[in-house]
């Protein structure tokens, strides 16, 4: 016998049940449709034998089976319990649900039972039509695989762009997810995609209602990520302006959140470095010391506002805090005996170099470029005599170590 494919069986099972409904008399007990649609009148036990022959004594003597046995017998009670009424319509719209999930796993010609999660969210962000990014949130929605993840990768589509016209009360989604910070998080999620959509207003009025409440008490006892305290900052800084980025890095006192508003912060550049140096300097290593000075020194400075006269962009700037933001400048410390930790000195240390290199290209004699190439010199110098040191003490101890076993 042919397999009979899922999407065929229930519209089978539909049709049969509103052609029946239809025809038969109000009386008939509708419960015993759809016991038959969903195949529950079929007895459990083992098949009849090949000889079986209905009883024709029972028949006269008992009546029919309809009449021989109620439907109850036959209809587990939960299903007994359910008016008719609910029960056809959650049975109806179940149906119309698999036939309707069946038909868009086919238009996007997915398989989600066999997804990772990571190509999962590889496929979502390839969606290139809204339509097509609603229907892919009936199906997870359906699954019951709509989580924090995938919802946040559908909204950051940039083809994702009638919030209000989504199939799935996102509102009321969130608000039944486990985790409170996701919920956080989600509404961080939406800053950056009112942004995307130009809504001003929402973005206002989003930070009108959580940021003194949820955002910023996070911020204060650290429970936010940098990508999402970033994003926070951001927006903040610029459209809600309670206070200018001094208060919050005084406030504060914490050098990554610090760290984090100069790299979120798009205007102020140096009055926000100088801050951080004034705030943090004794608490600063000498890497990071070394990467606020000269970022904060005027031959980048007189660069950075030039470009931003004439684009809202500055290319000295992003790659500034490129650097800061790939190395964690803020959270760097020193340790003499981690390779990872050497390794991005050295990264850092040649990045700065590199880039005063490339302001000098045009102007050799530039005193002041001249100087920040000195000032990185010194400090690569003096971190190799540490490291020299470091190892040297290393050898010591080991060759002592050595001394000792063999007495």
């Amino acid at each position: 016998m042919s397999k009979i494919h899922p999407m065929k069986s229930s519209l089978t099972a539909l049709v049969r049940y509103l052609s029946s409904n239809h025809k038969n008399n109000k009386n008939e007990n509708v419960n015993v449709i759809l016991a038959d649609a969903l195949n529950l009148l079929s007895p459990k036990g083992s098949p009849p034998p090949n000889n079986y022959k209905p009883s024709l004594f029972n028949n006269l003597t008992k009546g029919s089976a309809a009449e021989q046995f109620k439907p109850e017998d036959f209809i587990p009670p939960s299903i007994v319990n359910t008016t008719s009424t609910d029960l056809t319509s959650q049975y109806v719209s179940s149906l119309l649900l698999g036939i309707k999930v069946s038909s868009i796993s086919n238009k996007l010609n997915i398989n989600l039972s066999q997804m990772t999660l990571h190509e999962l969210s590889n496929f979502i962000k390839s969606v290139n039509q809204e339509k097509k990014l609603f229907d892919l949130m009936e199906i997870l929605y359906s699954q019951n695989k709509l989580s924090f993840k995938c919802l946040t990768d559908i909204i950051l589509n940039p083809n994702f762009k009638h919030l209000d016209k989504s199939p799935i009360d996102i509102v009321q989604l969130v608000k039944k997810w486990d985790n409170p910070i996701h919920q956080v998080q989600f509404n961080i999620i939406l800053l950056k995609k009112y942004h995307d959509l130009k809504k001003q207003s929402h973005i206002e009025m989003n930070l009108k209602q959580y940021f003194h409440s949820s955002y910023y008490p996070l911020i204060q006892l650290k429970k936010l990520s940098p990508f999402y305290e970033r994003i926070v900052w951001r927006f903040e800084l610029e459209y809600g302006k309670d206070y200018d980025s001094s208060h919050y890095i005084e406030e504060l006192g914490n050098l990554q959140s610090s760290f984090l508003i100069w790299e979120s912060s798009t205007e102020n550049n140096k009055s926000i470095l100088s801050k951080i140096l004034e705030t943090h300097r004794s608490e600063l290593n000498q890497l990071q010391t070394l990467f606020l000075e000269v970022s904060n020194h005027d031959i980048f400075q007189n660069k950075i506002s030039q470009e931003l006269s004439t684009n809202s962009r500055s290319p000295t700037l992003s790659t500034l805090k490129k650097i800061s933001i790939k190395h964690q400048i803020s959270n760097l410390n020193y340790a003499a005996n981690d390779e990872n930790v050497r390794l991005t000195h050295y990264s850092v240390v040649n990045k700065l170099e590199e880039i005063v290199l490339n302001e000098l290209i045009g102007e050799p004699q530039n005193k002041e470029g001249i100087d920040i190439l000195k000032k990185i010199k010194t400090f690569r110098e003096s971190y190799v005599k540490q490291l020299t040191s470091h190892n040297q003490k290393e050898q010591d101890d080991w060759s002592h170590e050595v001394s000792i076993a063999k007495v």
